[in-house]
């Protein structure tokens, strides 16, 4: 994708002149705005910028005093923003009718203003002449490495529209070239590594299967389905309370190494679950449905490479209670169940999940919803998750009157039959 070329250094006048954006208070028609400007040279231009809230990037586009027509996209997805100047030849000199040049570097975070907020910016007075509430100055980079059209469309969707007239003449600097590949080594151990931990779970299956040759296959993976729970809880408590950071006052932080490893052993865990599942039709849709969100809430936090502590967080609290339900069925299972020991899971399993999925969540889910760290669609997919704990609790709150009147009646069948007893006893 890239290949090392001479030192070019990017237009510095370009960078300087998109400081003099505006950040108004301005109208326009749907997410597009029209905004005269004042650049530092003192001419006057409009610049127009389109906010792409779904596919989460900007648009910036104005024209220099020489006629040069400067584009800028910042794609938050991707972490990239591209630069792209038609400069306007001479064609008295045999020159083109334009050049294009396209510039790609790296987007920081809260560099620019996300592209949800920058859709609902509106403009009272589209005649006013703005200007830039705040100049930072020249900023000088060095780009030394070209860049392939062909397979730049690996670092943003945008790269082929926006530069495919430069073709020979699109540009980035060497650090980012190395972040960019740092990046995809590291998701490729990743993928390496998550299918190491799913052939783990599976081959622990299997091992119970032949440990366990008279159980039923439901047996042997709930007991998969227990060792989880039991390790997810022990890793992410250690997390939260102890390696932290605190999910509460920290949300949208960089992934630890810790918080990856924890991510990735259950990634491994759901993506075999899920398969039994849906293999032997032993759950609703609901159940499906928080498999998959799981999956996919891990998946987007290792690639965003933030917000781990949000998703331990998240796994700590879904299966706190997940030994406690494994723990029903077994007793089920081996007729146990209706005893003292049945009623105290049960009492427990309710007041846990009422506690840590409705309370705690909900606590958790409005320090993530004000925090202006994390990104939005983790917001989203939060939301998401405590959505489907009220389905879960719509289900417990039935069960827990179920079982209240069972308990009640069975409470009145044994006063009845002792007070019946007692009357034999007297006739006798």
């Amino acid at each position: 994708m890239f290949a090392s070329r001479g030192s070019s250094a990017a237009p510095v006048r370009i960078l300087a002149r998109l400081c003099a954006l505006v950040l108004v208070v301005a109208a326009g028609l749907g997410s597009e705005l029209r905004v005269r400007v004042r650049l530092a040279d003192g001419l006057v231009t409009e610049e127009v910028l389109e906010a792409d809230s779904e596919g989460d990037s900007v648009t910036l586009e104005f024209k220099q005093g020489d006629g040069t027509l400067v584009t800028f996209v910042a794609d938050f997805k991707q972490e990239v923003k591209i630069f792209r100047a038609l400069i306007l030849g001479e064609l008295e000199r045999g020159q083109n009718q334009y050049q294009a040049l396209c510039f790609i570097s790296r987007l920081n975070r809260n560099e620019i203003i996300p592209s949800e907020s920058m859709a609902r910016l509106r403009q009272k007075n589209p005649h006013a002449i703005r200007l830039a509430e705040e100049r930072r100055g020249l900023e000088q980079l060095t780009m030394s490495a070209a860049v392939n059209l062909s397979r730049a469309s690996q670092l943003s969707s945008h790269i082929h529209n926006m530069c495919s007239e430069a073709r020979e003449a699109i540009y980035t600097r060497e650090a980012d070239v190395k972040h960019w590949l740092d990046k995809e080594a590291k998701m490729a151990l990743l993928v390496v590594w998550s299918l190491l931990c799913l052939s783990c779970w599976v081959s622990f299956y299997f091992i119970l299967c032949n440990v366990y040759g008279s159980r039923s296959c439901e047996w042997n993976c709930r007991l998969v389905t227990l060792v989880h729970g039991i390790l997810a809880v022990c890793i992410t408590g250690y997390i939260g309370y102890v390696d932290g950071p605190w999910p509460f006052t920290y949300p949208g932080t960089k992934n630890t190494p810790l918080q990856i490893s924890a991510m990735v052993v259950s990634l491994g865990y759901f993506i075999f679950d899920m398969a039994w599942c849906v293999y032997f039709r032993t759950e609703g849709p609901v159940m499906l449905a928080h498999h998959t969100m799981s999956i996919l809430g891990i998946l987007l936090t290792l690639w965003l490479g933030e917000s781990g502590i949000e998703g331990c967080a998240v796994l700590f609290g879904s299966e706190i209670t997940n030994p406690l339900l494994q723990a029903r069925w077994f007793l089920k299972q081996t007729g146990h169940y209706r005893s003292l020991l049945g009623d105290v899971v049960d009492v427990l399993f309710v007041l846990l999940f009422v506690a840590m999925r409705i309370f705690v969540g909900g606590a958790m889910l409005y320090c993530e919803l004000i925090s202006p760290r994390p990104r939005f669609f983790i917001k989203c997919g939060g939301v998401a998750m405590y959505a489907l704990s009220w389905v879960f609790m719509v289900d417990i709150v039935r069960f827990a009157k179920r079982k209240s009147k069972s308990w009640h009646q069975q409470q009145r069948n044994q006063q009845e039959t002792l007070a019946a007893n007692g009357h034999e006893g007297k006739m006798d």
